[in-house]
C-alpha cells in the first residue's frame, strides 16, 4: 500500500495519476534548483553595463570548453541520454556549438548542429513573441478580454470569464487544474470542443493566484490569433512573421516534420535499466498546438536567441517592438525563490539580470532555451531522452555553462540532483504500476460492464476484455483499459486505438487511474476517471445520478486519503 498517494475528490477517493500522459507533456517548475545562479560575478572586461563584450564570451568558452566537452559526456553517460547537442550564443552568433552521442539506440550515425529534435514546450515562447507582434499592430491588447477575441469562451466561473485576458493565456496563473484537458486531446477530441470543456471544470486555486502549468490556453491563444491576422492557422502566421525571416529553415510543426527531416533524431525514455527508444506518437506533442508543438535544431534555436538578444531586431529589421518583446519577460506570478512565469517565458532573478528561459519535454526529447539579455549571451541544450521534472539533464548542463561564463566556478549540483530525481521518479512509477502486496481483487468484472456517460466524454461502453476491463469512447473511438489494482481501483492506459491508430508504441500509455462507486441500492451507479487532478465521471445508464455525496460517507477502508 502506496501511503500519500490518495486524494480525496468532490465523488470519493482516487489514486493520483502517474506517467508521462497523466503528468501531461510539458515544462513544470517543481524546484528552482534548475537555472539558479550564484553570487554576484566578477564584472571585468564587459560590452556595456553588465553585458560580457563578444571577445570575452568567446575567451570564456574557448577556456572552459574542454571542462564543458568532460561534463556533457559524463552527464549522458549517467542519465543514458543517447544524444545531444549544445550551444553557446552571443550577439554575433554562434560561439559553441557540438554535437554528442548519436541520433538514436537504433541509428548510430551522430548529431550535430543540424540534427532536429522536438522542443515542446519551447514553443510558448514563440506563441508569447507573436502574441507582442499582434500588440504591436493593433489587432488586440495584453489586457483585451478573451470572451471578446472569442465569444464562446467560458470558464466555469462567470467572473473569470469575464476578466480572463490575453495575457492571461500566456501567464500559467489561470487557476485551472495543472495541464487541463490535454487527456482530452491524446483521446481524439477536437480543439474546439476541449476549449468548449473548460465550462464544466472547477478551479483549482483562485484566479491569479498560483502558478499551474498549462497548454489549452496556448492553444487558445493561436486561434485567437490566426482569428484575428485572417490566416489558416497559427502555425502559418509564425511560419511567415517568423520562421522565413529568421532563415529557421529547420523548423516545424507535425510528427511528418520530424520524421522526413533528413537529419533527425528519436526520442527515448529513461528507465531504472538506461535509455529505452520510443516511436513518435502523433498526438504527443503536436496536439498542443502552440503549447509544444515545434520541432527544431541547434542552427535554428541559435537565430532565435539571437533574435530575443537582439530585442526583436534581425537583419537591420525590427519584427516586434523592444517594449511589447519586454512584456513577455515581465514576471506575471511567482513560483519559488528566484523562479517566476511571464508570459511564455520563466524568469530567473540573478545578480546580473534577468535570466530568460523555458524548457521543453515531450515523451522522448527534453530541450532547454535561455539567455540574459543585460549579458548578452545565450545557451541551448537539446536531447533526444525524456526528463523526469526539473531540474532536468538540460537544465543542469545550463546553470554550469551560465556560471562559468559569468566567470564563477560552474558546478555540476544540478545535474547530481536532476539524475537522483530521474532514478527516484522513474522507480516510484515502475513500483506504483504494480499493485499492492495485500489488495483486494475486484471480484467478478462483470459488475462494472455496461453502458456509461460524461457529461464531458459523452457516451462509452465498458466490457470485460480477459482480466481488465476496456472502456471505449463512441465520440471518438479511442479505447482506455482498466487493469486491476485494489478492489474497485483501476490503472486507466489508452490503448492502441481508433484516434491512436498507427501509432507504433510497444505499451499502453497511463493515463490515471479509475474508480467504481456503489450507490445506496448496491450498484455500482457512477465510474471516476481521474487524471491530472481532474475527475470526469461516468454515470450508468439507467441509473439514477447522486451529484452529491452523503454527508456521511466515507472512503473504502483500502483508501489512505491525505
Amino acid at each position: 500500500m502506496m501511503v500519500g498517494r490518495f486524494v480525496r475528490t468532490a465523488f470519493g477517493v482516487l489514486l493520483r495519476p502517474a506517467g508521462p500522459v497523466a503528468r501531461g507533456i510539458g515544462f513544470v517548475a517543481a524546484t528552482v534548483l534548475a537555472v539558479g545562479l550564484s553570487a554576484a560575478p566578477a564584472a571585468a572586461q564587459q560590452g556595456g553595463a553588465g553585458e560580457l563584450a563578444p571577445g570575452v564570451v568567446k575567451q570564456r568558452v574557448a577556456k572552459f570548453a574542454p571542462k564543458l566537452d568532460a561534463l556533457v559526456r559524463q552527464a549522458m553517460k549517467d542519465f543514458a541520454v543517447p544524444g545531444a547537442v549544445v550551444g553557446i550564443v552571443n550577439r554575433d552568433g554562434l560561439v559553441y556549438a557540438k554535437g554528442f552521442g548519436v541520433r538514436s539506440l537504433a541509428d548510430k550515425r551522430p548529431v550535430d548542429a543540424k540534427t532536429v529534435f522536438q522542443i515542446a514546450s519551447v514553443t510558448k515562447s514563440f506563441l508569447s513573441t507573436t502574441l507582442a507582434m499582434a500588440v504591436d499592430e493593433g489587432k488586440l491588447g495584453w489586457d483585451a478580454r478573451v470572451a471578446d477575441l472569442m465569444p464562446g469562451f467560458t470558464l466555469s466561473d462567470p467572473w473569470v470569464t469575464r476578466e480572463f485576458e490575453v495575457q492571461d493565456l500566456v501567464a500559467q496563473r489561470s487557476g485551472l487544474p495543472a495541464y487541463v484537458n490535454d487527456v482530452m486531446g491524446y483521446l481524439g477530441y477536437k480543439d474546439g470542443r476541449r476549449v468548449y470543456e473548460l465550462r464544466s471544470i472547477p478551479f483549482a486555486s483562485s484566479f491569479r493566484s498560483k502558478f499551474a502549468y498549462t497548454n489549452l490556453p496556448s492553444l487558445i491563444g493561436g486561434m485567437i490569433l490566426a482569428d484575428r491576422y485572417e490566416v489558416g492557422s497559427w502555425e502559418e502566421l509564425v511560419h511567415a512573421e517568423l520562421l522565413e525571416p529568421l532563415g529557421m529553415t529547420s523548423t516545424s510543426f507535425t510528427m511528418a516534420d520530424i520524421a522526413d527531416a533528413a537529419n533527425h533524431a528519436e526520442g527515448h525514455r529513461f528507465t531504472t535499466h538506461g535509455a529505452e527508444q520510443i516511436p513518435f506518437n502523433v498526438n504527443i506533442p503536436y496536439r498542443l498546438g502552440p503549447g509544444g508543438e515545434m520541432n527544431s535544431n541547434l542552427e535554428d534555436m541559435a537565430r532565435w536567441v539571437r533574435f530575443q538578444l537582439a530585442g526583436g531586431v534581425w537583419d537591420g529589421k525590427r519584427l516586434v517592438s523592444e517594449e511589447a518583446l519586454d512584456q513577455t519577460r515581465l514576471p506575471r506570478i511567482a513560483i519559488g525563490g528566484n523562479l517566476s512565469y511571464a508570459n511564455g517565458w520563466f524568469v530567473s532573478a540573478t545578480s546580473r539580470g534577468q535570466l530568460v528561459w523555458h524548457g521543453g519535454s515531450s515523451q522522448g526529447f527534453n530541450a532547454y532555451i535561455g539567455f540574459m539579455p543585460e549579458a548578452g549571451f545565450g545557451v541551448i541544450v537539446l536531447n533526444n531522452l525524456r526528463d523526469q521534472g526539473l531540474p532536468t539533464f538540460s537544465t543542469g548542463l545550463a546553470k554550469w555553462i551560465n556560471t562559468e561564463l559569468l566567470d564563477q566556478k560552474g558546478d555540476d549540483s544540478a545535474l547530481k540532483v536532476a539524475l537522483k530525481q530521474s532514478q527516484d521518479a522513474v522507480a516510484e512509477n515502475e513500483a506504483g504500476e504494480q499493485p499492492p502486496a495485500d489488495r483486494t481483487p475486484p471480484g467478478d468484472l462483470a459488475r462494472f460492464a455496461g453502458a456509461y456517460s460524461s457529461d464531458m466524454l459523452g457516451p462509452a461502453r465498458i466490457a470485460v476484455d480477459g482480466d481488465r476491463l476496456v472502456l471505449t469512447l463512441e465520440e471518438t473511438g479511442a479505447k482506455i483499459a482498466f487493469v486491476p489494482y485494489n478492489n474497485t481501483i483501476f490503472m486507466a492506459r489508452m490503448l492502441v486505438s481508433g484516434p491512436m491508430n498507427g501509432v507504433e508504441t510497444a505499451d499502453e500509455i497511463p493515463i490515471g487511474m479509475s474508480q467504481f462507486i456503489l450507490n445506496g441500492e448496491n450498484v455500482y451507479s457512477r465510474m471516476l476517471l481521474d487524471w491530472n487532478d481532474q475527475t470526469t465521471t461516468f454515470w450508468r445508464t439507467g441509473e439514477p445520478r447522486e451529484d452529491t455525496l452523503p454527508d456521511d460517507h466515507a472512503p473504502p477502508d483500502d483508501v489512505i486519503v491525505e
